[in-house]
């Protein structure tokens, strides 16, 4: 099945469409022709019947011996009825009918005042049971006229069967039409699903995707030029993540140099000129800030080019999460809630480096309010919260916390501080190489909530 909005589902309905307006067409052209033909051939034979009726009337009239008795009205009617014909003949002061049950009421108007000007037509009347009523003045019988009823059953019945049989032929190409614009829509739309589905791919991050190529049509050009695309993607994010892999260890040795340096004065700050303490105390700190943004970056080339390694172990959770409260905010009151005993088999470096920096990331923006880290499980996943108390993120800024060097309005400093822009695009990455999804929630005035989701293991737990 296809969903109603689907590309799919609108070329099979345009396919059926257009094959209905087609057949319909036709059909209905063909029943017009044939019951136009079959009425007119009914008519004509009508006309040859009538004839032949008058014939014989004036056959029988003229055979009278002209001393004998005078001919009746219902001679005339007598004469002039056929078999399945039922007949109504007027004179100057009398009429008659075959049937009982046909009358004059059953004439239109319009064709006995045409009769009374002696001229012979026919109308259609009724409508389950049709009749055709031919109205004629009787030639040898001035002042009389004539008005025959024939039954259409047969005619109906053919054109009865023609409606149902073209109802049925339209049906049949309409299915024909949707089952054929169905198969085409499949086929037209299983390359744009599978190039919608490597273009998602690709945004997750996996530049190796590319598409078959087949043939030369536009599907065939779309596929070629989607893999020239990711290629060239792929090769100027390889260049530039090299760049900043050499760029960033290259800066380490000097940097640790330069580093050592201050240290030293810093430490023999007693030593030193009251005016130039002040200096000396913000190069340690601005050289110190260096240094940790040039160690993220290489954490997260790393990461990102795939460079790393996974060692798996069973990790208590409770356990886990104060050790990384006392080595990532030790001045800071953390409330850590969920049961014991609760384990997970997973790369503690890595799910460490995730809720450590969701963990500084809400110590830094939370105004000093308590932070809370949540622990619980459920149906064979774990789920780690770190929820702070800070005045939340705009709605509009939300899907991008993730991105590098990011760092949101000026609502999330703190003391006119800004972090590097790393930490949520470190664990993000971290999280990926353990198998986890990192999530966000955020409500401006309340807080925001990271939520790390993660599998406990193989094992069962």
């Amino acid at each position: 099945m296809f969903a109603v909005r689907s590309l799919r589902f609108r070329i099979a309905v345009a396919f059926i469409v257009g094959a209905l307006a087609v057949a319909g067409t036709v059909a209905g052209t063909t029943y017009y022709l044939v019951s136009k033909t079959l009425t007119k051939q009914r008519n004509q034979a009508v006309l040859v019947s009538m004839i032949n009726r008058f014939h014989a009337l004036q056959n029988y009239l003229t055979s009278l011996p002209s001393n004998g008795p005078a001919y009746t009205i219902d001679d005339i009617v007598g004469k002039l009825q056929a078999q399945a014909t039922d007949v109504i003949v007027i004179g100057p002061q009398a009429q008659a009918s075959s049937n009982g049950a046909i009358t004059m009421d059953l004439v239109p108007a319009d064709l006995r005042a045409a009769v009374h000007r002696g001229q012979v037509g026919y109308e259609t009347i009724g409508s389950g049971q049709r009749r055709l009523v031919m109205g004629s003045p009787i030639p040898g019988v001035p002042r009389f006229e004539a008005y025959f009823f024939y039954r259409l059953a047969q005619l109906d019945q053919t054109l009865a069967l023609l409606r149902k049989i073209l109802i049925v032929v339209v049906g049949a190409a309409a299915a024909f039409a949707g089952a054929a614009g169905f198969e085409l829509a499949q086929r037209t739309i299983r390359p744009l699903r599978l190039a919608a589905d490597a273009a998602r791919s690709v945004a997750g991050g996996n530049l190796d995707t590319r598409l078959e190529e087949r043939g030369e049509d536009e599907l065939g050009q779309l596929a070629r030029a989607f893999n020239q695309m990711t290629t060239a993607l792929e090769d100027r994010i390889t260049r530039e993540r090299r760049f900043v892999a050499d760029a960033s260890h290259e800066l380490r040795t000097p940097l640790t140099a330069l580093k050592t340096s201050i240290d030293y004065l810093a430490d023999r700050s007693g030593d030193l000129p009251a005016k130039l303490r002040g200096p000396m105390a913000l190069a340690a700190d601005e050289v110190r800030s260096f240094q940790r943004l040039v160690d993220d970056l290489l954490e997260l080339t790393r990461v990102e080019a795939g460079g790393v390694e996974v060692a798996m172990e069973d990790i208590d959770l409770r356990d886990f999460a104060t050790q990384v409260v006392r080595r990532r905010a030790p001045e800071t009151s953390v409330h850590i809630d969920g049961e014991e005993g609760l384990i997970v088999h997973t790369d503690k470096m890595r799910l460490e480096r995730v809720v450590g920096n969701l963990l500084e990331n809400a110590v830094f923006h939370g105004g000093g309010r308590d932070v809370h880290i949540i622990l619980a499980a459920e149906d064979g996943i774990a789920r780690i919260t770190v929820a702070d108390e800070g005045p939340g993120i705009d709605p509009e800024q939300l899907p991008r916390i993730f991105e590098r060097f990011w760092r949101g309005d000026t609502a999330r400093r703190r003391d006119g501080r800004v972090g590097s822009g790393l930490g949520l695009a470190i664990a993000r990455e971290n999280a990926a190489v353990i198998g986890a999804e990192l999530g966000v929630a955020s409500e401006i005035g309340v807080g925001t909530r990271f939520e790390v989701t993660l599998p406990r293991g193989s094992e069962e737990r």
